[in-house]
């Protein structure tokens, strides 16, 4: 299967993985907390057009087994989980090696709907792969409050997005957006690709 998206961030060399690293980043994730919302589904590899000169399309496609000279990514299912409600259901780890340092990436994508998240520039080791992986899923709890209440309220106020004052969120819409939030922690955590 091939995935094809735009990443936010261009000019990204995506350089293979070596073995070893690759199973410590299994490792890593395979024995903490991020297993129950992530796991390995494949390695992938990461192309782009020749006339991409940008590397802004990536185009990923998945690989039977690991091949040094192709895997340059790792692909993840997402699980259904008090954090993630369902907004990605994929995930891709890639990595950059420049001539002083190195660095991790990935990618939160939705391949039903093509949303995706994108976050680069992250810290080449493992537990600051770890660290940023576990923020993202951390982060999107809190995307029900802050974009669907504080996002708003401050569109309207700013006339944004053809939103007036009018359709600024009263104490009610808080209240409902508050009430969503403490339900995503009573979420019990399953895969939907398992059910499919």
């Amino acid at each position: 299967m091939e995935y094809k998206f735009e990443f936010e961030r261009w000019f990204f060399d995506t350089d293979n993985f070596k073995q070893k690293q690759v199973e410590n980043i299994l490792g890593i994730i395979n024995g903490g907390r991020l297993h129950e919302y992530m796991r390995f589904f494949s390695y992938g590899n990461i192309s782009f057009e020749p006339e991409d000169k940008g590397h802004r399309y990536p185009t990923i496609t998945e690989l039977d087994k690991f091949n040094r000279l192709k895997s340059n990514c790792l692909i993840f299912d997402l699980s259904y989980n008090t954090f993630n409600n369902g907004k990605y259901d994929k995930c891709f780890i890639y990595n950059t090696v420049g001539h002083q340092i190195g660095n991790y990436g990935f990618v939160f994508y939705n391949t039903k709907t093509g949303e995706l998240s994108h976050k680069y520039f992250i810290e080449y080791t493992f537990d600051g792969l770890c660290q940023a992986l576990t923020k993202s899923f951390h982060s999107l709890i809190r995307d029900e409050l802050w974009i669907n209440y504080y996002g708003k309220k401050y569109d309207s106020t700013k006339k944004r997005k053809g939103l007036t004052v009018k359709d600024c969120p009263s104490l009610y819409n808080y209240k409902q957006c508050k009430s969503k939030y403490n339900e995503r922690f009573e979420i019990e955590s399953y895969w939907p690709q398992d059910e499919e």
